[in-house]
């Protein structure tokens, strides 16, 4: 077993007590609308020292940078270091967007019924293409799943129907 010395033991605990964890932000824009997070994932003991991994999110980039920032300052006043990986840029939301509009009109189309457009706390595609194209106007959408990155995730074949229709009439659509 590896054991800490005290020096680094206090530094553990020090960080773990102080290391910001959980919801940071809410949206300003979309009420209960969690807009920037993070989450301490791994930890493990190395002969190295402590590793530990954080998932960090935002809608907004100045706000993850800043909580990166954070991370990064407790870290080296400990004597630590950081390194960033895996990466999602922000995609921030528009109030007023061409594509949403034309999606609607098609799904109002084909099903009858409004849609209804939500913006969730996820680390998304659409983030690193808007990040390359910027003033792109996006959207995300896609089948019914539940229970999503687990061994029990299940995919509504029905749903995966409608949602392919979806993507047909669209893009003739936009043609």
């Amino acid at each position: 077993y590896d054991v800490l010395s005290y020096s680094s033991m206090t530094k553990v605990i020090f960080y773990l007590r102080n290391v910001p964890n959980g919801v940071q932000h809410m949206s300003m824009v979309m009420p209960g609308l969690v807009e920037t997070s993070l989450n301490t994932g791994i930890m493990k003991l190395t002969t190295d020292g402590l590793e530990l991994t954080a998932s960090v999110r935002s809608s907004v980039s100045t706000r993850k940078e800043e909580l990166k920032d954070k991370l990064e300052y407790l870290a080296e006043f400990l004597g630590g270091e950081i390194s960033v990986s895996g990466d999602y840029p922000a995609w921030e939301y528009r109030a007023e967007s061409d594509i949403r509009e034309g999606i609607s009109a098609v799904y109002e189309e084909l099903f009858h019924e409004e849609p209804v457009f939500e913006a969730i706390h996820a680390g998304l595609e659409c983030g690193i293409f808007a990040s390359k194209l910027p003033g792109l106007d996006a959207v995300s959408f896609g089948p019914q799943m539940n229970n999503i990155h687990t061994t029990n995730e299940e995919l509504s074949i029905s749903s995966t129907q409608r949602t392919w229709e979806l993507v047909v009439k669209a893009l003739a659509a936009l043609k």
